[in-house]
């Protein structure tokens, strides 16, 4: 989605037919040669299978550009990160799809889940930001949690909380150097809760494991076909 918003490309640009305009220069493969059609043949199939490429199905196309853009680069920056530093690396995954989505609304899209950046609508006050925080709703459990967690780790190093909090019950690990922990940020408007107003610092039961919840090696699939591809047709140096 964030792709729409910032080059503005028209719907039939989701519809892909070129695969080897995909491929990462680093692979330094001459465009229409047999390489070059072998691997833009193995992005397709590995995204799209049998399936016909149309607008309906737009979000792999999303996701086939997420990848090549961000996803790869990100992996390979957080684990050179934890290979040459003795400092804690967090790694976390925004997923939250609510009314503070920063460039979403700007872009005025539509689709489901976060675009690239709309974490920023909860950690700092934009136009979309509320007079008042209410818990009750995603989107202020959501900034409540996301400054908690990033001031907490600005001043200290680490994000966690380490006393009782029904907002935040979650255990955020540090990545290893052969596991990718990270913690996932979700949540949407079903989230919501009911009843009466409820104010930071009550005591109440919510089920954080919805909106909040921990794991390893997200992405998996995905980040080994790439890591693959490059071990086969990248340059050495690159990967």
């Amino acid at each position: 989605m964030f792709f729409d918003m910032v080059e503005n490309r028209m719907k039939k640009n989701m519809m892909i037919t070129d695969f080897e305009s995909i491929i990462p220069k680093c692979f330094n493969v001459e465009r229409g040669s047999e390489k070059s059609k072998e691997i833009a043949e193995k992005i397709k199939r590995f995204y799209y299978g049998d399936q016909e490429i149309t607008i309906e199905n737009k979000d792999v196309y999303y996701q086939l550009e997420t990848d090549v853009v961000f996803l790869r680069d990100i992996y390979e920056t957080v684990k050179l990160h934890v290979k040459t530093s003795d400092t804690p690396v967090y790694m976390y995954r925004f997923s939250v799809d609510a009314g503070l989505n920063l460039f979403k609304a700007t872009g005025k899209l539509n689709g489901t889940g976060a675009v690239h950046g709309d974490e920023m609508g909860y950690l700092f006050k934009t136009f979309l930001s509320p007079k008042e925080i209410d818990v009750k709703t995603i989107e202020g459990r959501t900034i409540y949690r996301m400054v908690k967690l990033w001031t907490k780790f600005a001043k200290t190093g680490d994000p966690n909380q380490h006393v009782v909090d029904e907002i935040i019950d979650v255990d955020w690990k540090p990545v290893k150097e052969n596991q990718i922990n990270y913690l996932d940020i979700g949540g949407d408007s079903s989230s919501n809760l009911k009843g009466n107003d409820i104010n930071i610092g009550e005591t109440f039961v919510l089920d954080t494991g919805v909106e909040l919840s921990t794991g390893v090696n997200p992405d998996y699939e995905r980040i080994k076909f790439w890591d693959d591809l490059y071990r086969e047709y990248g340059a050495d140096d690159s990967y």
